[in-house]
């Protein structure tokens, strides 16, 4: 009877103990679901940001020019994970399988490139570690610089994964926002005022589609950091609605179909001296089929705009269009309209704003190309431009004028009728000629002009339409003594790889020094480029970038004044690139244009009298001072050396040498020395010794010679 017992009491003890193994899990289980936590957790330490900072390999993308990080810059691997760095240049990487090894990256960006290794691939190679930031250069072939995205979430995302103190604003006023399209501002009542067309949300596909707004100060370019730590910021307040997401701008809730977007944003005077901000509205069921449309004004007290007055949907240019600029004429202030040629004027007042008989277009078309007599004159106000013809005189030179009763011409309608022959090439006014190849006209999509003062000259910033590599996201310079042109010549300042960046905005209100700095923003997306491709957190946002108006591509040309006998009347840029030591084969100083001198001059009778059966020009050689033809090199196209004296008469670019890929340059002609010919043996002494050159390097396997 005892045993028996105390055998129940022990079967009875490991049935309680089987039961707990498997009832403590569901037990913490439930603990955890009721809002308990376990002892295990509550043991843990909290991590610290700094610990949290330690776990990340910094990769940092820097211009080799300036030192500052490259915004956009794509770094993929083998097998393609994919990292886009910040506005900072940051990338903030914490893969495992990545971490303490090395690893190759193809490298992309737009309007930058980086050194090609000897099978092609541009790319480097990387150990990212924890503590140890990689830094990699990249070469900028845009003249402009990228400055960073202005719109969107994480613009400095990485960086302050990485524990970089960086700006951070207000998440209750920046609206909720993930991707704008098309800015509009405008200074009013002591602040910018900034409008744009569609806005995404992340909690949704579809978002606000009739026009988002937001504030900023009249100086609201950010800096912060020194040196090439520097970074560029704008603190947009966002109009917000009870929800956190920013509110439409001109509601219109009577009227729900369709999106609203607003263009011409502009502020005028009434009659009592106030100023007021007009704006012209879009009612559409899409891009092509427009609703309504018309004039509307800015309610101070509810912060949205108003419809003032409803225009026909035949009306195309008798309104407030593009971006509008003051201009001061006799006395008289004008708005000027345009996207981007300013060809639509009128009266800087409110109540000529809202009459469309005050408007005027600037256009050399004929007056013949109006209806016929039996036309009523309802019809004679809406004429359609694609039938027009230039009117020109006994010369062929076109008749441009203001009036009010034929549309303006801009640059499609002048591209048109240069395809067709009616209009010489060089009397275009809005097509200005490709400095890198005069041959080709530029066809100008969306863009400004303004006034600069440090130029003293009306510049245009503006995109290409049926551009390449992209369709449309070539941006252009152009200048002119007027607002209306004529652009002679336009140099290509961003390109962009089957990408899109449209609607391309210039803000004189952010220059800096006097205008040598300009800063110009637009719409970048994979929209209209064929490209199935969308940039993590960039895709349809709004970029910065910002130009420097001293650079050597923007500098009109000069006379030539190399040698005692250089000849007057030569031109050749004004600034030679410098010749520098740089990785890889191609020049890298190599001129981004030849400047703003439009089509090549023809040469002068002197000139012509001393060119040979082959074409070629003879000029003074600055050594033996005699004509001789100077040859130009086969691959670069500069180096000019003397048929009777074989030197090199400027050698100013800057390459590596064919055969030995290395800079070896000769301090006489700064060519290299494995091009140049072994001399005659000289005597020295009783001995007779060749001249010496720097020992041959072996020839690369499918690489030509040194010429």
């Amino acid at each position: 009877m005892p045993g028996s017992l105390l055998c129940t009491k022990g079967w009875l003890t490991w049935r309680s103990r089987c039961l707990w193994r498997y009832l403590a899990p569901l037990a913490a289980a439930l603990l955890a679901i009721c809002g308990g936590t376990s002892p295990a957790q509550q043991s843990a330490p909290a991590a610290s940001p700094t610990d949290a900072a330690h776990r990340w390999a910094e990769i940092r993308v820097v211009d080799a020019e300036t030192g500052r990080g490259v915004p956009l810059a794509e770094l993929e691997t083998v097998h393609a994970v994919r990292f886009v760095t910040d506005n900072a240049g940051r990338i903030a990487l914490c893969e495992p399988d990545l971490m303490d090894r090395e690893v190759f990256f193809h490298v992309r960006s737009h309007g930058y490139r980086a050194a090609k290794d000897g099978f092609g691939y541009a790319g480097v190679r990387v150990t990212p570690r924890p503590g140890q930031p990689a830094i990699v250069r990249l070469q900028r072939v845009n003249v402009a610089e990228r400055l960073g995205r202005l719109t969107g979430q994480g613009l400095f995302r990485d960086s302050r994964l990485l524990g970089y103190e960086v700006p951070t604003p207000d998440p209750a006023r920046r609206g909720g926002v993930a991707g704008q399209d098309s800015v509009q501002a405008a200074a009013y009542g002591g602040r910018i005022h900034w409008f744009w067309g569609d806005t995404l949300r992340l909690e949704y596909p579809l978002g606000l589609f009739r026009t988002a707004g937001a504030t900023t100060r009249l100086d609201p370019l950010r800096e912060h950091g020194d040196g090439p730590q520097r970074v560029t910021s704008i603190d947009y307040e966002y109009f917000v609605g009870s929800g956190g997401f920013v509110r439409a701008m001109m509601p219109l809730p009577e009227r729900p179909e369709g999106v609203i977007w607003l263009d011409g944003v502009c502020t005028v005077e009434d009659s009592n001296g106030t100023q007021r901000l007009v704006a012209h509205y879009s009612r559409r069921k899409g891009l092509a089929d427009q609703l309504e449309h018309g004039i509307a004004l800015f309610n101070d007290r509810t912060a949205c705009f108003e419809p003032a007055r409803q225009l026909p949907l035949e009306e195309t240019w008798r309104h407030p269009r593009g971006h509008a600029t003051l201009y001061e004429d006799q006395g008289r202030r004008w708005l000027l309209l345009g996207n981007p040629e300013p060809v639509v004027r009128v009266p800087a007042t409110l109540e000529a704003v809202l009459d469309p008989a005050q408007y005027e277009a600037y256009t050399c078309a004929a007056e013949a190309e109006l209806a016929p007599a039996a036309a009523t004159q309802g019809d004679r106000e809406h004429v359609s431009a694609d039938n027009l013809v230039p009117s020109v005189d006994e010369h062929g030179a076109p008749r441009w004028r203001w009036q009010k009763r034929l549309p303006p011409t801009d640059s499609r309608q002048e591209h048109r009728w240069l395809r067709d022959g009616r209009l010489r090439p060089e009397h275009a006014r809005f097509c200005p000629a490709d400095v890198a190849d005069p041959q080709q006209r530029v066809l100008l999509h969306s863009g400004t002009v303004r006034w600069n003062a440090c130029r003293q000259r009306w510049i245009m910033i503006a995109g290409q339409a049926g551009g390449g590599p992209s369709f449309l996201g070539e941006v252009w310079y152009a200048e002119a003594h007027q607002p209306w042109g004529p652009f002679r010549a336009a140099v290509k300042i961003v390109t962009h790889d089957r990408m899109t960046f449209y609607n391309v905005v210039h803000h004189p209100l952010l220059d800096r020094d006097g205008g040598r700095y300009i800063h110009f923003e637009g719409t970048y997306t994979r929209e209209f480029s064929g490209n199935p491709d969308r940039t993590p957190r960039y895709d349809y946002n709004q970029i910065l970038y910002r130009l420097d108006l001293h650079a050597p591509a923007l500098q009109p040309p000069r006379p030539a004044c190399a040698g005692p006998a250089a000849r007057p009347g030569r031109l050749v840029p004004r600034y030679r690139p410098r010749a520098r030591r740089c990785p890889g084969r191609a020049a890298v100083a190599a001129g981004r244009g030849r400047g703003l001198s439009g089509v090549s001059r023809p040469p002068c009778r002197r000139q012509q009298a001393r060119r040979g059966a082959s074409g070629r020009l003879s000029q003074r050689c600055w050594r033996c001072q005699r004509f001789r033809s100077f040859q130009r090199c086969q691959r670069l196209q500069s180096f000019q050396r003397c048929q009777r004296c074989q030197r090199c008469q400027r050698c100013q670019c800057c390459q590596c040498c064919h055969r030995c890929q290395r800079f070896r340059r000769c301090r006489r002609c700064q060519r290299c020395r494995q091009e140049l010919p072994l001399g005659p043996p000289r005597r020295v002494g009783i001995f007779m010794r060749r001249k010496t050159r720097h020992p041959p390097f072996p020839a690369r396997q499918g690489v030509p010679a040194c010429r």
